[in-house]
């Protein structure tokens, strides 16, 4: 039976010719496929009104005919919505997948509309940015995901192909996090991230190494890392430089901040703003241990 598949734009607009290839994409990979009206609109930065969103994000929800609620891309707007959302409406087993900022929704999503399946993971751009390429990892991954295909394969090649150990150990925990200046933006809101015995997963794009140094320190001054069992660290893309430049790389200042942790630290993961995506279960359990085949597992 094809599998239904909801298009939504919480945060910024798609371009017509990414939104027609990518959906196209997923037609002919046996999906069916509606897109909420306001996906294109523009409306400045954003895609329609929040009225427009609230309204497709509601009615995809409640829809039994959707399956799963894929975002059209990140870039800005997500934050507009949370308090506007019906968290008991929506609650129901469906999954939602993005990434960006719509790691806005899944932080909130995951803690007042727990019975709904949030995934850190490719937004619907991506697939018109991977060219519609069949043979792409990413996208062969992502029709198995879609389609809730057995994907383990695939994705821990993925995985093993570019992740690196910066400390070894083994832990098991729920995952929690996303995009790293999303979840500082949350910091002493409703929608602030507990990481009390969790794995912490952080990655961004185009910030600065001082600028996420800054936010790990409040993190840690906020006592937010005291009790993380594990650290996932994913890509920093097109990290900029400053007209300074700092005196380590990324890899390296992560490693000095964490040095005193005592727990299993995995750098260069494959989810968010890199190439290799594959879709991150939030505050569902993993295990992480270096010295296994296939070192995360769920």
């Amino acid at each position: 039976m094809k599998k239904t598949i909801g298009i939504i734009a919480p945060a910024s607009w798609i371009k017509e010719d990414y939104l027609k290839s990518a959906t196209n994409f997923l037609k002919d990979n046996n999906f069916n496929v509606v897109v909420a009206p306001q996906v294109s609109q523009q409306n400045g930065y954003l895609a329609g009104t929040d009225e427009e969103k609230i309204k497709y994000l509601h009615e995809f929800f409640i829809d039994d005919n959707i399956d799963i609620i894929l975002c059209a891309k990140g870039g800005y707007g997500s934050i507009r919505l949370l308090d506007k959302i019906d968290y008991n409406l929506i609650n129901k087993k469906k999954i939602f997948i993005g990434y960006s900022d719509i790691s806005m929704l899944n932080i909130a999503l995951t803690k007042y509309s727990p019975n709904i399946d949030v995934f850190f993971g490719p937004n619907l751009i991506d697939i018109a940015y991977l060219n519609c390429d069949k043979n792409h990892d990413t996208l062969k991954y992502l029709v198995k995901f879609l389609k809730q295909e057995n994907n383990k394969k695939l994705r821990n090649e993925i995985i093993s192909k570019n992740i690196k150990i910066l400390k070894e150990g083994k832990c098991k925990g729920n995952i929690s996090g996303g995009t790293l200046t999303i979840i500082m933006a949350n910091m002493g809101t409703p929608y602030e991230l507990d990481l009390n015995n969790k794995i912490l997963f952080i990655e961004e794009k185009k910030e600065f190494i001082f600028k996420v140094e800054r936010m790990l320190y409040q993190l840690k001054n906020a006592g937010k890392l005291d009790n993380i069992k594990g650290l996932i660290v994913g890509n920093f893309y097109e990290t900029p430089q400053y007209h300074i430049p700092f005196h380590c790389s990324m890899s390296d200042m992560i490693a000095d901040f964490f040095k005193d942790y005592n727990i299993p630290i995995i750098l260069n993961f494959p989810a968010g703003h890199c190439d290799d995506k594959i879709a991150l279960p939030l505050e569902k359990e993993v295990t992480i241990n270096t010295k296994s085949k296939n070192i995360i597992s769920w």
